[in-house]
C-alpha cells in the first residue's frame, strides 16, 4: 500500500498493489519500489511508483536455479540499491548450489545477476536477513554471522553471532546495531560491532 503523509495526523491511502504472497522488505528509490516476496518465481519485484494511486509491476527476478528440489525455499528476504546495483538477500535454499545473496544489474529490465555468494549450505544453513551498502563495503546480517563484503570484488570477512539470530541491524556513525534472537529469551541481546 502507499500511504500520503502529507498531514502527518490524517494519514490517507494512496493506492496499492495486489502482492498475492508475502511481502518481506520493501526498498524504495527514485521512482520504484523494490519488493521481497514469499513467492519462489518472484523473489523481487520491482513496482513502478511513479504514479503513487496507481503502482505497477517494472520488472520480476526469479532466481536462477531457485528451488530445484521443490520445498519453496530460497524466497526473497532483503534488498538493497544503489550505485545501479540491487543487493538481494534470500531465505536459505535447499537446492545446491543456490546461493542466498545476489547483486543485480539495475540499469537492464531483465536484472541480468552479476555477482553471486552462497553463504549458507545443506549442512549449515543460513539466510540472509537485512542488507547495508555503504561506500564499497556491502554489510549483511544472515541468521548466524554479521558479513562485510568488499562490493567489487564479494570478498568476505564475518563475526560469528554466537548463541543465537541474527534479526535485524541498523548503522549509525561508526557503529553497527546488531539484534539477535536467542533460543533463551533472557540472553537476547543488542550486539554493537565497530571498526
Amino acid at each position: 500500500d502507499v500511504i500520503g503523509v502529507k498531514d502527518r495526523l490524517d494519514p490517507v491511502l494512496v493506492g496499492s498493489y495486489g502482492v498475492g504472497r508475502s511481502v518481506n522488505t520493501i526498498f524504495v528509490r527514485g521512482s520504484y519500489a523494490y519488493l521481497t516476496t514469499s513467492d519462489n518465481l518472484r523473489e523481487l519485484m520491482v513496482l513502478d511508483i511513479k504514479d503513487k494511486a496507481h503502482p505497477s509491476v517494472a520488472t520480476i527476478f526469479d532466481a536462477p536455479l531457485n528451488d530445484a528440489l521443490g520445498n519453496n525455499s530460497g524466497l526473497g528476504k532483503s534488498a538493497f540499491v544503489i550505485n545501479q546495483k540491487i543487493y538481494l538477500g534470500r531465505a536459505h535454499s535447499f537446492s545446491n548450489n543456490d546461493p542466498e545473496f545476489l547483486v543485480l544489474d539495475e540499469t537492464d529490465i531483465t536484472l541480468p545477476l552479476l555477482q553471486s555468494k552462497d553463504i549458507g549450505t545443506t549442512q549449515n544453513p543460513d539466510s540472509v536477513n537485512n542488507i547495508i551498502v555503504s561506500n564499497e563495503l556491502v554489510f549483511v546480517l544472515s541468521n548466524k554471522r554479521f558479513h562485510i563484503f568488499d562490493a567489487s570484488t564479494i570478498n568476505l570477512w564475518s563475526v560469528n553471532l554466537l548463541q543465537g539470530t541474527g534479526k535485524s541491524f541498523t548503522c549509525f556513525q561508526d557503529a553497527f546495531y546488531v539484534a539477535v534472537n536467542s533460543l533463551q529469551p533472557s540472553e537476547e541481546s543488542m550486539l554493537i560491532i565497530t571498526p
